[in-house]
């Protein structure tokens, strides 16, 4: 499987490879942290010091997932930082083989000034596209979540299950690419 490429560019976004580097200073000093990116950092980025973490120590102990894991969403527009997305891994997850033989599962965040705007839905096609095919993509949303519920069934994955995961239970939906 090969790697995807640094920059993945849609009509209205970049989805930028994030570094090792700017992941660990991101958890350590936020001031030095926006000096290594040519965009622009919010402060929401600076609140997911879990998910920044433990990203970092999958590219850490396995560089061949870097291209796959965590990647900014910035708008073209203005080179503004507006959410990100990321992989959870390659494609073949073994988690997901009751789902689907060869699956991804994809996450992400849009803050919240630049929600319900159509940049979720840009990102995740857009990353989507961006994989080698024939792949399944699974998406495991918050049973609360609405917003991204509807724009899983507005982009035509089929809820296929349900996990609890870290005491909140979530719905499975998968997509068949080919």
């Amino acid at each position: 499987m090969s790697d995807l490429q640094p920059i993945i560019e849609t009509k209205h976004l970049l989805l930028i490879q994030l570094n090792l580097e700017f992941l660990e200073t991101s958890v350590a000093n936020q001031d030095n942290a926006t000096h290594l990116v040519n965009f622009a950092v919010p402060p929401y980025w600076f609140n997911e010091k879990e998910l920044i973490s433990i990203r970092a120590s999958q590219i850490k102990e396995h560089q061949h997932l870097a291209s796959w894991l965590l990647r900014a969403i910035v708008r073209r527009s203005d080179n503004q930082m507006i959410g990100h997305i990321n992989a959870h891994g390659k494609p073949g997850m073994t988690h997901l083989k009751s789902y689907c033989e060869y699956g991804i599962e994809i996450g992400y965040t849009i803050y919240e000034p630049y929600k319900r705007r159509g940049y979720a839905s840009e990102a995740i096609l857009g990353f989507v596209d961006s994989i080698p095919k024939p792949v399944s993509v699974v998406l495991s949303i918050g049973i609360e979540n609405n917003p991204s519920l509807q724009l899983a069934r507005k982009l035509g994955y089929q809820r296929v299950g349900q996990v609890v995961e870290d005491g909140e239970t979530e719905f499975v939906h998968l997509k068949r690419f080919v």
